[in-house]
C-alpha cells in the first residue's frame, strides 16, 4: 500500500547541493553559476523565481505554478504550466536540479 501512495505523489524536484548554484539577481532577471559545470547561465524572470523555490524546498511542477502565479499573476495557468515542464527539462538537463524521491 506505501507504494500506491509514492505513486500518486506528483513528482518533485529539488537543487542537490545548494553550494554549487551562485546566483545573482538583479529586478526579476539572474545569472546562475554553476560551479560542477564551470557553466553560466542567464534566467528571466520566470526561471528566476522558479530556480530560487526549487532551491528552497524540493516541489512539484503544480507547486511551483502556484508560487509563481502568486508573484505574476498569470493569465493562462495552464500556459504557465506548460512552459514550467519545459523549465524543469531544461534544469535537469544542465545538472542544476534533480528528481526528488521521499
Amino acid at each position: 500500500m506505501n507504494e500506491l501512495a509514492q505513486e500518486s505523489q506528483p513528482q518533485k524536484w529539488f537543487v542537490p547541493d545548494r553550494d554549487v548554484l551562485l546566483i545573482k539577481q538583479w529586478g526579476d532577471n539572474a545569472i546562475v553559476y554553476h560551479s560542477k559545470s564551470g557553466e553560466t547561465h542567464q534566467l528571466n524572470d520566470i526561471g528566476t523565481a522558479a530556480l530560487l523555490k526549487i532551491q528552497q524546498q524540493p516541489v512539484s511542477i503544480e507547486a511551483l505554478a502556484n508560487h509563481i502565479n502568486n508573484y505574476y499573476e498569470v493569465e493562462n495557468p495552464g500556459e504557465l504550466t506548460i512552459r514550467l515542464q519545459r523549465l524543469i527539462k531544461e534544469f535537469e538537463m544542465l545538472g542544476l536540479i534533480e528528481p526528488f524521491s521521499e
